[in-house]
């Protein structure tokens, strides 16, 4: 009714506050405890276009750079996930393959490594629960024996996300869809970078 319009609102917004906090750990709990119990299948997907960024390159060293890296990753479901406070290890297989040209030196280099694990970090907020693939220590999905960037030179945010409303009790399997494109700066280049992926984590 119109008298209550204002009333009730305002009454939901204070009573709801209490719950959205709860809700940051409560997510984060229950999804850290399904994975400690989970197996995973799916595929992670990067690739990295960069470039010496002219504005900071002779700062950082890096002018005449430029070149790909492309990383297919796939989930080991043999393996057990390794949890953490705040990311996830994911045992994985693939290769990270670099194509890098250097005008500067005058030379090109390419290069396949293998890697091994990749990371999933999971955030409880008001929202839910924000899952996002991240390097995993020892195995940054762009790392090669080539001269170029790292993730760690964008940061996290470089890659897709994906957000989950809710995490429910004793939940049995979790799939998680992501893709983006972003377009970012950092370290002497400037880069864009594509992060696709479909996981499935299953309890076991």
């Amino acid at each position: 009714m119109p008298p209550h319009r204002i009333s009730v609102p305002v009454l939901l917004a204070v009573l709801a506050l209490p719950a959205a906090a709860a809700a940051q750990p409560r997510d984060a709990a229950r999804f850290a405890a399904f994975a400690k119990q989970a197996r995973g299948t799916g595929t992670l997907n990067f690739s990295i276009t960069f470039k010496s960024d002219p504005n900071t390159c002779t700062q950082a060293g890096t002018c005449g750079l430029s070149g790909t890296v492309t990383t297919h990753l796939a989930l080991r479901s043999t393996r057990a996930l390794r949890v953490g406070t705040k990311v996830v290890r994911l045992p994985v297989h693939g290769i990270a393959t670099a194509k890098v040209r250097d005008t500067v030196a005058g030379r090109e280099c390419n290069d396949k490594v293998r890697i091994d694990t990749a990371g999933l970090s999971y955030t409880g907020d008001s929202k839910g629960l924000l899952l996002r693939p991240r390097a995993a220590p020892g195995d940054d999905p762009f790392a090669t024996h080539c001269r170029g960037p790292r993730l760690a030179d964008f940061g996290t945010a470089a890659l897709a996300s994906g957000r989950l409303k809710g995490i429910v009790p004793k939940i049995g399997t979790l799939r998680l869809t992501i893709s983006a494109s972003r377009f970012v700066k950092g370290h002497g280049y400037s880069a864009t970078v594509h992060s696709t992926g479909r996981l499935r984590l299953t309890r076991k």
